[in-house]
């Protein structure tokens, strides 16, 4: 080949394979060593940040009460004393469950005397009643009078409040006393009796009551005795006979007393 002259094609040709034919009898030796591609290094892995530890349920508190919220009172201790101008245990709008005393009525009819003497619990109350017309008070004409005696068990119940009804069982004397033909004459009718009675009986928390009832008186098997036998007078054995044997009615418009 002269200096200077241009490559062929050809030769530039052959000159193409034979790189190509180097280049892999390369690669053939690098495969048969156990070489292994280069490979690319993956980056770093970053930390996760550390998961949250889990909640631990506090304590409740209570809320600061507001000042403008009512107190609510704390339960009281059975043991503990009731506190100042509270009644006992047991005591109602009138005082203790139980009381005793008594009244007595500043008008009656028609005995004028008449006096109580109770103890009460709760709604019941039991005791004794005495009544008493005294002598010289009831006249029948200008020579006879009348006295009468009533003592008596009696029982009530408190049907609301101071409103009651009661019952009484007892015994009575009714005598008239007169004078004729210069002598004196008494005739004495006596005998078992019941009565019923109603009214009403304020009994404050001082323990002072206040009242009133009405009531009848029914004779049960009386029995009349005159003295001396041999003189008689139809005026007094009549006024003994009416109050002694027949139903009379009762009524003690102001009672006054005192209960414990």
């Amino acid at each position: 080949m002269r200096r200077g002259a241009p490559i062929s094609a050809k030769a530039m040709g052959v000159a193409c394979l034979a790189a190509l034919a180097s280049a892999s009898a390369t690669a053939s030796a690098s495969a048969d060593d156990g070489a292994a591609p280069p490979v690319a290094e993956a980056p770093p892995a970053t930390p996760s940040p550390p998961a949250a530890a889990p909640a631990t349920a506090a304590p409740a508190t209570a809320a600061p009460a507001s000042p403008d919220a009512p107190a609510t009172a704390a339960p009281a201790s059975p043991d503990a004393p009731p506190p100042d101008g509270a009644p006992p245990a047991g005591a109602g709008p009138e005082g203790p469950a139980l009381r005793f005393g008594g009244d007595v009525a500043v008008l009656s009819l028609p005995r004028l005397v008449s006096v109580d003497l109770l103890v009460r619990y709760k709604a019941f109350a039991g005791g004794v009643a005495f009544e008493y017309l005294p002598p010289g008070i009831v006249k029948f004409g200008d020579k006879t009078s009348l006295s009468w005696l009533q003592a008596a068990a009696q029982a009530r119940y408190f049907v609301w409040k101071p409103i009651f009804v009661g019952a009484l069982v007892g015994y009575q004397f009714a005598r008239a006393d007169s004078e004729k033909f210069g002598s004196e004459i008494d005739y004495v009718s006596q005998g078992l009796f019941v009565g019923l009675r109603a009214g009403v009986l304020f009994t404050l928390k001082s323990g002072l009551a206040l009242g009133g009832d009405l009531g009848l008186t029914i004779p049960i098997a009386p029995s009349l005795s005159q003295s001396p036998e041999d003189v008689d007078d139809s005026n007094a054995r009549k006024a003994a006979r009416t109050f002694g044997e027949f139903v009379m009615p009762q009524v003690s418009l102001f009672r006054v007393g005192f209960f414990f």
